[in-house]
This record gives C-alpha cells, sequence and structure tokens, in this order.
C-alpha cells in the first residue's frame, strides 16, 4: 500500500526508489528516518523534524566571521567546514594562480583540536569555537571552523538568553560531529 505525501510529491511505499529517498533527504530527514519511513510505508510528517540529523546540525551551525575588518581576517568565511554527507570540504587550503585550492577530508580523519565556551556577563560577552583538524592530510595540517558564536555587548536582559542559545548550539554541534565519527578528543 502506498501512501501519498503530497507536500513533497513523493509516493511513499514499503519500497522507496531511490528519486524517493533523495527527495526526503533534500526535504530534511535523516538517514535512519527515511529507511523507517520506507521499510514501514509509515506517513511523514507534514514537516521534517529540524536538526534531528547530525549532518543537519552541521550545516546549520552558526558562524561569524565578524564585522570588525580585524576580526574578519582572522575567522574568514573560507575557514568554516563545508559538511558533505561522508566528508568534510576545507575551502582554506593554498592560494594559486586560480584562486584557493580545496580539499575534501573524511569526517574520521579529523579531530577537535580546539573548543571552547567563554561566558562573561560583565563584559556582556557569550562566545564559543569548535576548531577541526586533520592530522597530516595529506601532507600538511588541515584546519576549519564547525562552530564560531562570538555575541559581544550583550544587554543584561538578554545575556541568559543568549548565553543558553551559545551553550546549546556548542554541545549539539559536539555531539553531531560525534555522530559524524570525528575524534573529539575530551569532552566538555
Amino acid at each position: 500500500m502506498a501512501l501519498s505525501l503530497t507536500l513533497y510529491g513523493l509516493d511513499v511505499s514499503a519500497e522507496c526508489s531511490v528519486k524517493d529517498r533523495i527527495d526526503l533527504s533534500k526535504a530534511g530527514y535523516s538517514k535512519d528516518e527515511i529507511e523507517t519511513l520506507c521499510q514501514k510505508g509509515a506517513e511523514p510528517a507534514a514537516t521534517p523534524p529540524t536538526g534531528s540529523s547530525p549532518l543537519t546540525v552541521l550545516k546549520s551551525a552558526r558562524y561569524d566571521s565578524s564585522e570588525d575588518p580585524a576580526l574578519g581576517g582572522m575567522w574568514h568565511p573560507r575557514n568554516r567546514c563545508e559538511f558533505l554527507d561522508d566528508h568534510v570540504k576545507l575551502n582554506n587550503i593554498k592560494k594559486n594562480f586560480y584562486g584557493y585550492k580545496s580539499s575534501v577530508v573524511p569526517y574520521r580523519d579529523f579531530q577537535v583540536a580546539s573548543k571552547q565556551i567563554r561566558i562573561d556577563k560583565d563584559k556582556g560577552v557569550a562566545s564559543s569555537h569548535v576548531l577541526l583538524m586533520a592530522m597530516g592530510f595529506p601532507n600538511a595540517n588541515e584546519t576549519c571552523y564547525a562552530l564560531l558564536d562570538r555575541r559581544i555587548g550583550l544587554a543584561a536582559d538578554r545575556f541568559d538568553k543568549a548565553e543558553s542559545e551559545v551553550r546549546q548550539a556548542f554541545r549539539k554541534v559536539l555531539d553531531a560531529l560525534q555522530a559524524m565519527g570525528v575524534d573529539l578528543q575530551d569532552s566538555q
């Protein structure tokens, strides 16, 4: 018996086609959720769960390269990890005649090189970062940020909410990285 998902124009049955699986993935369903839907012929929810899959969490993580030119140079958008299904694309490798050379590295080759939360209510600062490093791949260490969340000059009445958001995003990104096979070394 086929169930119809009119929101996405899919026909979900006990045996989903490859196209159906791809469309469900693009709609935000995780691999496990797609497998469950296809095996049981279950009706998908009208809207896919947000942030449920590790890849969705990583792709939607906040990244602040700052409007301050001095800080923007330190944390250039090229230094952000680009998360793919089973690899991470790094766009900050080396500049050549044609621009910056990209590198694609499997998740399992990464470890979290640096992770930190900084909370200072007196100064109105709530920030966090997670820096990934692939050691010796192929000839040098490759690094990129999975999360860089910097909130500066927060008003006292908005500080608690901002702190909670920073801590929650930090934990979600670390959990998602671990689920994708990244070595966290020691957890915070």
